[in-house]
């Protein structure tokens, strides 16, 4: 999960291929003949490697973690591991008691104030770089750099995943849902170091301070996203509303991150260009969104973290094995 969100965010190079191509007098039209020919193994792969039989609806308990779903010979749907599917789809948690839950609530905070951190930044560094003495015409040749920097999101997707997956299988002292969220809240706590680092660096007047903030940038976008889907797809969330919960953090972000427009127009209407109140601002935001791993330890200090994927479906299996064997009991004690 790392790595692909590591060579998503990375992408941003190809913006400056396609810039330098056209700079060097290639025609436009062959430059996306290129990025198209490249898009094409993308879409077969995505064909190809589709799952060779139906998707199970509603998934059975452990579906592809402990085994996959097959027919037998009657027709009806079972796991290589022996379980059956489950009876309903209202034996999981519905969505909305999902969504108003205080841990994903924050989580839902939390993103929204990172994700408009990092639009506003973007929206200020020639701002930032004009104001700390580089000529305008040298400014592009640092967002230039900014954009190279990009590709330091590659070995650090690995880097954040490597530590949402340390001590995964150690649960001697905690059972696994408790340890992979502490996992998580660990990388969450790192990920405020980083964009508490990046708030500060701008406010310095040098620009090897400003490039180190352009390195960081990069690896807390990849720190934010890692852990934001290891959250969601945690077992505490039903796997059945992946869709649906990241899909709500990311319409609320995209919402939220619409200030950056007034944010802009502020600095440079009413600040003169300087952007120390808006970066002040920001942080007061920063320390708001440190509800999110405080909540999430207080949790994980309750145990209130359990696995939803197979609680309610097991107490429902246990329900029905009890009824099958007083049916049994009643059937042979009859005469």
């Amino acid at each position: 999960m790392g790595s692909l969100i590591g060579a998503y965010h990375s992408s941003a190079i190809i913006l400056l291929a396609m810039k330098e191509t056209h700079s060097s007098h290639m025609e436009t039209q062959t430059s996306f003949m290129f990025l198209t020919i490249g898009v094409v193994p993308i879409l077969v792969s995505t064909i190809a490697f589709l799952p060779k039989s139906r998707i199970p609806w509603p998934l059975p308990a452990g579906y592809g973690k402990q085994g996959e779903a097959w027919k037998d010979s009657s027709g009806s749907r079972r796991t290589t591991n022996g379980q059956g599917p489950s009876k309903s789809s209202c034996s999981f948690a519905t969505f909305r008691i999902i969504a108003c839950s205080s841990v994903y609530i924050w989580s839902v905070i939390w993103f929204a104030i990172y994700n408009l951190r990092s639009f506003t930044y973007d929206g200020n560094v020639r701002l930032m770089l004009i104001r700390y003495g580089v000529a305008k015409e040298n400014v592009y040749t640092y967002t230039e750099l900014y954009a190279l920097l990009q590709l330091t999101a590659l070995p650090f997707g690995p880097c954040i995943g490597a530590i949402l997956d340390w001590r995964r299988k150690s649960t001697a002292s905690y059972d696994p849902p408790i340890q992979q969220m502490q996992n998580i809240l660990f990388a969450l706590v790192l990920t405020f170091l980083f964009a508490l680092a990046n708030n500060i660096l701008p406010t310095i007047p040098s620009l090897f301070f400003q490039v180190l903030g352009f390195v960081l940038q990069t690896v807390e976008r990849v720190a934010v996203v890692t852990c934001l889907c290891a959250f969601v797809s945690h077992v505490n969330f039903p796997i059945e509303h992946f869709g649906k919960l990241i899909g709500l953090h990311f319409a609320v972000a995209s919402a939220v991150s619409f200030l950056r427009f007034p944010f802009q127009s502020f600095i440079t209407s009413s600040l003169h260009g300087d952007p120390f109140y808006i970066n002040l601002l920001l942080l007061v935001l920063l320390l708001v969104s440190c509800g999110h791993p405080i909540n999430v330890w207080y949790h994980c200090r309750l145990g209130l973290i359990r696995d939803t994927s197979n609680s309610e479906r097991d107490r429902t299996s246990a329900n029905e094995q009890l009824v099958s064997e007083d049916l049994v009991i009643a059937a042979e004690g009859t005469p």
